[in-house]
């Protein structure tokens, strides 16, 4: 998972639409099959659990709040939100399911 991780972070600091994209997905599925197309490979599990990391971050940062560097490492490596923000542009903070997958 590690060398996918680091693929993962790579595409983030390459691309500035990848997030956009990656966050458009729909489900799950759609997301391994998105990630699988450039060369990531992530189980079901594992996007969960990614999931799980940028939703809490995400609320952290709209709350004004940092994550601990253990909380952040988990975040694609701490990408997302270290020195600056890395949201989609219509995140909502105060929806009830950021992202539906």
């Amino acid at each position: 998972m590690e060398e996918n991780m680091k693929k993962l972070e790579d595409l983030m600091d390459q691309d500035d639409g990848f997030l956009e994209a990656l966050f458009g997905k729909e489900t799950a599925e759609e997301v391994q099959a998105f990630l699988n197309g450039k060369g990531v490979s992530l189980t079901l599990e594992e996007i969960d659990q990614q999931r799980d990391f940028l939703v809490k971050a995400m609320e952290a940062d709209a709350a004004g709040e940092e994550l601990s560097e253990e909380e952040m490492d988990k975040v694609a490596g701490g990408k997302l939100y270290r020195g600056r923000s890395r949201r989609p542009a219509d995140y909502d903070p105060t929806a009830p399911k950021p992202f539906p997958w």
